[in-house]
């Protein structure tokens, strides 16, 4: 927690509480942020890469690997001091804050490290490169919710921007029915990183509608 906390903090966020093996952080409160979108995700992407460098040290101690999941969403809150008369907490509350958790849940579901809402996306611009995921039905919610991938700050390597390329061009082929068009741009991604889990999924979804339409 104490690595985590401190990018947290170092990117403006407002640590709100600790439950269990989990840690909440909100922004723009209680001091107004206009880019708090950029910073949650870059708090994300630097914890992630503060990871990597943690279990390298816990290796060579001999010790079990922590994974990490994280989920960001963007919406308008309700923010102040809440509980009882005898005990209260300065947080955050409402539909929004539940999305975010949801978010954070999908993470094992899709083998990634972090997932953001479609609001956080849009307000990230160029700044974050990523990947749109997929559409998930969320409890309580009617419509679909997309839900993206930040994988970092450009300028990708090479090797990361092509992976991107086809996984994007995949997504749009997929949506537009084009089932063996989306195929083989996945193949390609897979054949770039054969761990990626989204990639295995859409095959998978593909060849399915290829045999049985939808």
């Amino acid at each position: 927690f104490t690595p985590m906390s401190r990018i947290a903090q170092d990117h403006g966020g407002t640590i709100d509480k600790y439950i269990g093996d989990e840690m909440m952080v909100f922004y723009g409160a209680p001091l107004e942020m206009e880019d708090h979108a950029t910073q949650a995700t870059l708090t994300a992407l630097k914890m992630i890469d503060r990871l990597a460098d943690l279990q390298k040290e816990w290796s060579e101690q001999g010790l079990p690997e922590i994974h990490i999941g994280i989920g960001i969403n963007t919406d308008v809150v309700r923010v102040g001091n809440f509980g009882s008369d005898d005990k209260f907490d300065y947080t955050v509350i409402g539909d929004g804050v539940n999305l975010a958790s949801r978010l954070q849940g999908t993470t094992k579901q899709y083998g990634v490290q972090l997932i953001v809402g479609e609001k956080t996306w849009k307000r990230l611009g160029n700044r974050i490169a990523g990947r749109e995921i997929d559409r998930i039905q969320v409890q309580g919610k009617l419509e679909p919710t997309r839900i993206f991938n930040p994988v970092g700050v450009p300028p990708l390597d090479e090797t990361e921007q092509q992976f991107l390329n086809h996984f994007n061009a995949g997504i749009a082929a997929f949506q537009d029915r084009k089932w063996h068009d989306a195929l083989t741009l996945f193949q390609k991604t897979l054949a770039i990183d054969n761990d990626d889990v989204p990639s295995q999924l859409y095959i998978e979804r593909c060849e399915r509608f290829m045999a049985t339409p939808p």
